[in-house]
């Protein structure tokens, strides 16, 4: 099985936003989380995704945080949350 392509995800501004560098100039911006992965996974309907959400942009929103809760089960998409190690 291929290495799945990392795509960066932020919350920002009650938006989510993710790099598909170089492939798109312009980030994915969506107003859940659900929704910016159904977007990416159709644009890369053939490859393997891992979505790693920044979790400093979404400590402390409880939505945000939910909606990471969420994603993966609902999706079915491999989502994780980067941890700032101290």
């Amino acid at each position: 099985m291929p290495e799945p392509r990392k795509i960066d995800v932020a919350y920002s501004d009650g938006h989510w936003l993710a790099e598909v560098a170089p492939d798109f100039d312009e980030p994915f911006d969506c107003e859940s989380l659900q929704r910016l992965i159904e977007a990416v996974q159709r644009e890369r309907p053939d490859e393997p995704l891992l979505f790693i959400v920044d979790w400093t942009t979404i400590e402390g929103y409880p939505d945000a945080e939910l909606q990471l809760l969420d994603a993966g089960e609902k999706s079915g998409a491999m989502v994780i949350s980067s941890v700032q190690e101290f």
